[in-house]
């Protein structure tokens, strides 16, 4: 059944997690269903998906929001939609949503872990940004157009449920998918350029962080590197306060094992030249950096906040521990993987086969069954 579908988030691109969902999605929908993007920005969409760029400031996030909101909901009134599918809280109103996210539990986790890097003036913005998103996701989810939720974990759709009264009828668990293609295992070759690259020893090991660093617990990672000795490096990629990194990188005296680098479109390249991904992450409703390290069969340490747990085995195909700030049971799991080869086979063999059922097909088509539920509830 072809469906006329409204689809509405910020940006529609390759980096990033739910932007990287909405352009895998649409472009497989692309040919059997009438779709437009309503967006920020949107790169390489399918020919035959319609874009309809959304004027926003960029700064403040919780005024982008609003105009974000307003300019969707003005466009979308001009004809009739079989779905309206938003990313969380986008569009109140909309008739299928996709929870990436959980303000409110994410509220609750940095309450119990607070990051040092976080000073006064970006504590009072986040708190102000996380209560308006908290107040659209409340009323999004309790709005009467909503007919179906889509959450990436068990975890994110009981934080909807009991977070915010969720009312539709349809709710569903979908994970997120990783190209397999584009995601390989690495190989010595891969391993030496990079580490020429960065400036780090032939015979090093490097400990890989990947996305938003503060969240994603950089300052347990500095602390693993710290452990493990002058024969460890850390490299972390993605956006963060770089200064203040650095800056404890010194304090633990790790500073030239620390190698900072900002997002990068090929960062593919980095989970095949690492031996470990480390994600101490605070609160995450999936890990899509987790099912990208999987399908580039590098073993990974991760926090048991990460939803993407759910589809893994703990000591077969992930390494798992309970409290992201314990720098102690990180480095003592990473330790294992470095000094048994056996073991960092069997991670990186079952990872990949994991990662090969995560695809994206599979989230196109599970998609697809919920809008036909929604059309029909």
């Amino acid at each position: 059944m072809t469906v006329r579908i409204a689809f509405a988030i910020h940006d529609v691109r390759r980096g990033g997690g739910q932007d990287r969902y909405a352009l895998e999605l649409v472009n497989r929908l692309a040919g059997r269903h009438e779709i437009t993007v309503f967006a920020c920005s949107a790169e390489h969409l399918d020919p035959r998906i319609s874009f309809i760029q959304i004027e926003t400031p960029m700064r403040p996030a919780a005024l982008r929001n609003r105009v974000f909101t307003r300019e969707v909901r003005q466009r979308l009134r001009k004809r009739d939609w079989d779905i309206v599918h938003a990313a969380g809280g986008a569009v109140p109103g909309a008739t299928v949503i996709t929870a990436h996210f959980c303000h409110t539990a994410s509220r609750k986790a940095s309450k119990r872990w607070p990051s040092a890097y976080s000073g006064f003036l970006e504590r009072a913005y986040r708190s102000i940004d996380t209560t308006i998103a908290i107040r659209n996701e409340r009323h999004t989810a309790r709005h009467p157009q909503l007919r179906a939720l889509i959450a990436v974990s068990n975890r994110t759709l009981d934080e909807w449920r009991s977070g915010y009264e969720l009312s539709a009828p349809v709710q569903a668990v979908i994970p997120n998918g990783v190209d397999a293609s584009d995601f390989r295992p690495g190989e010595n070759a891969d391993r030496l350029a990079l580490k020429s690259e960065l400036d780090i020893p032939p015979t090093a090991r490097v400990l890989l962080l990947v996305g938003a660093l503060v969240r994603k617990g950089v300052e347990t990672a500095l602390e693993v590197s710290a452990s493990l000795g002058p024969h460890s490096y850390l490299v972390a990629v993605g956006a963060g306060p770089h200064d203040r990194v650095t800056a404890m990188a010194n304090r633990l005296g790790v500073q030239e094992q620390l190698r900072l680098v900002a997002p990068v479109p090929d960062v593919e390249r980095y989970y095949r030249g690492a031996d470990v991904l480390l994600f101490p992450t605070r609160y995450e409703p999936f890990g899509m950096v987790i099912a990208e390290a999987w399908a580039s069969g590098l073993p990974v340490v991760s926090a048991a906040t990460a939803g993407a747990l759910e589809w893994a085995a703990a000591g077969d195909d992930v390494m798992v521990v309970d409290d992201p700030g314990n720098a102690g049971e990180f480095a003592r799991a990473t330790s294992a993987i470095l000094e048994n080869q056996e073991l960092a086979t069997r991670l990186s063999i079952r990872g990949r086969a994991l990662a090969e059922t995560l695809t994206w097909d599979r989230v196109a088509a599970e998609t697809e069954a919920v809008y036909q539920q929604a059309v029909g509830s």
